[in-house]
């Protein structure tokens, strides 16, 4: 094997849509003690304008030689430039874009290491060195992986790679979770043998494992093509080393547009296809338990509170086992139909707002509503307010917030739905909303919901995110709602209709709180499915816009409403026809919740998975 320094390799960063992580990352390249012979950046077919900013603040005077794709074709292409940018015409997938950096790498007979980098990364000075020192180390180590620490803290996210679980296909990072400074004082010859591949972000690999192995295979277009290499540089004889001393710090998922942790569904379903496809090709015995596996899977997207992901599941499967690899029309499919245009700025634009408020018994509570619709930076309103209670009940009330623009219709107690129904028809706005007497809106709800709408114009109706306190989202995002994920965000005081699109709608007058009826709740999830089933796009932002407050799990009042929810849901699901399974999800959800929330739960939660048993028994 030959002798491995900094002089000897070249880096692969492959750039999407990233260019500020990658300029990071080649700062961090420039404070490198050795630095690497040649740096290689592939853009892979940015849409934005990544190629433009990255050479506008490359962080070398001298700018980087760019060659296209095209130019690759010819064999004798390689630029003596320390920086080189090279730029696909398209999207071709994680390991096709590096591949293509490889190959132009490799035409460099004194290359005889590529350092393949994630863009979201930054090196400690010595990374490379380290890297280096371990290849050299083992005469027979044909990859070494970084010790990959979270940026911004102390935890590692893995120590060079990941054990493989060979009946599941599933993945475990090495030391996940440990502290760095507890790392360090480990021995790496301990822990290499458990390593069955590096991961990506951070791994060297000497140039005669491409030799004898190949390049990267392609057909994942993303996940698991590193497990995939790394079991395949194994059988050829190759061992894989942890390179301890090696730090590299890590903005897990910023291409893939993680938020909070969470991954997009198209990137779910890569994740679930790839891993059954790794599984097929490596361990073929092993697909039957792999499969069953998949019922873990289902549970895991339930306890999350991600019902909409279980459709994917069986599609991935089915992907998986025909070979329907790459960025399928599947995945495409998934993709296209999860995210929509986030405006950036308020429109010119002003639609007029309903605000169609039930009311009965809760004057405090809806003082706050109100209050905070006075304290509204968008003016262009009405508030419809149906008032259930005895006859001048809400008369000081009304008094102290006559500056705002009520209209006030009493009617008996008759239940919220028929309520709406009521106020509705009143309803002169372009755009109709349910506040329930007990939420409050932020300063900038209807602002925010005004520019969404007219920015988006063939959005017919927005739900938006709600919590009991104000959070901050870092990156907004709108995805569409279908019938699955209606469930797990569809409460009527998040919902905006454009008036046009829900005019002959109306809330079902038999679901409800105080219909007198044993079905306490569903009137907001079922008029958001008749919206969808009438071919109205829904969409949702994950920014938080209603504030609610959540249910005390310890008022006993709680559990006695819960029979009368549970039965709400299970006549809901009837009345739109949903198949057994989601039914049998819904009943199970309430169990998988209390593993979730943990004891104080409990009593909640088995109380509505009971009533919920029975709602499926008593269909």
């Amino acid at each position: 094997m030959r002798t491995i320094t900094p002089a000897t390799c070249t880096a692969i960063i492959l750039n999407y849509n990233g260019y500020e992580d990658t300029l990071a990352c080649l700062h961090s390249i420039e404070m490198l003690q050795s630095k690497p012979r040649r740096i290689i950046v592939v853009d892979n077919g940015s849409p934005n304008n990544s190629v433009q900013m990255m050479l506008q603040h490359w962080p070398k005077r001298q700018p980087p030689t760019v060659i296209t794709g095209q130019e690759l074709i010819d064999p004798n292409c390689l630029p003596k430039a320390e920086y080189i940018l090279l730029t696909l015409a398209q999207n071709c997938g994680y390991a096709a874009g590096n591949n293509r950096g490889i190959c132009l790498a490799m035409r460099d007979t004194d290359c005889n290491a590529l350092w393949i980098l994630n863009n979201d990364t930054e090196l400690d000075q010595k990374a490379l060195e380290h890297l280096c020192d371990s290849l050299n180390d083992d005469a027979e180590a044909g990859i070494a992986g970084s010790t990959q620490v979270y940026t911004g803290t102390d935890i590692v996210q893995c120590a060079g790679g990941a054990s493989i679980n060979r009946w599941l296909g599933s993945t475990r990072s090495l030391k996940e979770a440990c502290k760095l400074h507890d790392i360090l004082q480990c021995a790496p010859q301990k822990l290499n043998s458990q390593i069955d591949f590096n991961a990506g972000a951070s791994m060297l690999i000497r140039s005669e494992v491409f030799e004898q192995v190949g390049l990267i295979p392609e057909e994942y277009f993303l996940y698991y093509e590193d497990v995939d290499y790394g079991v395949s540089v194994k059988k050829a004889g190759f061992h894989l080393v942890w390179a301890r001393d090696s730090i590299v710090y890590h903005h897990d998922g910023s291409s893939t547009r993680k938020q909070r942790g969470v991954a997009p569904a198209w990137v779910d379903f890569l994740i679930l296809r790839n891993r059954l496809y790794f599984v097929k090709k490596h361990f073929l015995k092993s697909v039957p338990s792999a499969i069953l596996g998949y019922v873990c899977v289902a549970f895991n997207r339930i306890r999350r509170g991600q019902i909409s992901r279980l459709k994917i599941i069986f599609p991935a499967i089915i992907d998986a086992l025909c070979g329907n690899m790459g960025m399928s029309d599947r995945a495409k499919s998934i993709a296209r139909t999860e995210v929509l245009a986030y405006p950036q700025t308020s429109q010119n634009k002003h639609l007029k707002f309903s605000l169609i408020v039930a009311t009965y018994n809760h004057v405090k509570r809806l003082k706050k509503l109100l209050q905070s619709l006075r304290c509204q930076s968008y003016r262009q309103f009405e508030t419809i307010i149906v008032d259930q209670n005895p006859a001048g009940f809400l008369n000081q009330l009304l008094e102290e917030v006559k500056d705002i623009n009520i209209k006030v219709v009493r009617i008996d107690p008759r239940g919220v739905s028929y309520a709406r129904n009521v106020g509705l028809a009143l309803a002169t706005g372009d755009v109709v909303a349910f506040p329930d007497d007990d939420c409050w809106y932020a300063p900038d709800t209807l602002t925010k919901v005004n520019s969404i709408l007219c920015g988006n114009e063939q959005i017919g109706g927005l739900l938006v995110a709600w919590a009991d306190m104000p959070q901050h989202i870092t990156e907004q995002q709108l995805t569409l709602t279908d019938r699955i994920n209606a469930f797990s965000r569809g409460e009527t005081f998040v919902q905006f209709y454009r008036k046009e699109v829900v005019k002959d709608i109306t809330f079902d007058p038999e679901l409800g709180p105080g219909t007198g009826l044993p079905y306490g709740c569903g009137e907001d999830t079922d008029f958001l499915l008749q919206a969808l089933a009438s071919n109205v796009i829904v969409a949702r932002t994950n920014e938080v816009l209603v504030y609610h407050p959540r249910p005390n799990l310890k008022d006993p009042a709680l559990l006695k409403k819960t029979a009368a929810y549970a039965c709400g849901r299970m006549r809901l699901l009837q009345k739109h026809k949903f198949p057994l399974w989601f039914k049998l999800v819904n009943v199970a959800f309430p169990l998988a919740k209390a593993i979730q929330e943990g004891k104080p739960a409990w009593s909640y939660r088995w109380a509505m998975f009971v009533g919920r048993l029975k709602g499926l028994l008593n269909k």
